[in-house]
């Protein structure tokens, strides 16, 4: 069964502004979809947003019937390697509600986290930039 959530993600951006992204959850080996009690925001990294990348990072948790993150990954090719870094190092610190009593299996959650960049700071970071 495949159940989905979606949530608002902020990111961290450097300079100062923010970066909000629409996420969608979705669980496999869960009977519904998990609700999260710790996250963590990516931080865009400043080499994406000086080139102005943009994209969504497929992200794919394993997740453990306490709650708590076994594993993280992404089968993203195309995807600019300091988006996949920074979407994976922010979920691996993400927890979630504990499932112990409903099942003993770690379950699947899948994570697309977009980047995007707004027009007016990518005009921020290219003044930035250029200093």
């Amino acid at each position: 069964m495949k159940n989905l959530a979606t949530i608002t993600l902020v990111a961290l951006l450097p300079f100062g502004f923010n970066l909000s992204a629409e996420i969608e959850c979705s669980t496999t080996g869960a009977e519904t979809s998990p609700n999260i009690t710790k996250q963590e925001s990516p931080q865009y990294p400043t080499t994406a947003l000086m080139i102005g990348e943009q994209g969504t990072v497929n992200v794919e948790l394993l997740v453990s019937p306490d709650g708590k993150v076994l594993a993280v990954g992404t089968m993203d090719k195309a995807t600019h390697p300091d988006l996949a870094k920074a979407a994976l190092a922010a979920v691996k610190k993400w927890e979630f509600e504990s499932r112990e009593g409903v099942t003993d299996q770690p379950y699947m959650v899948k994570v697309p986290v977009n980047f995007t960049i707004a027009d007016e700071d990518r005009v921020l970071a290219t003044q930035v930039a250029a200093k």
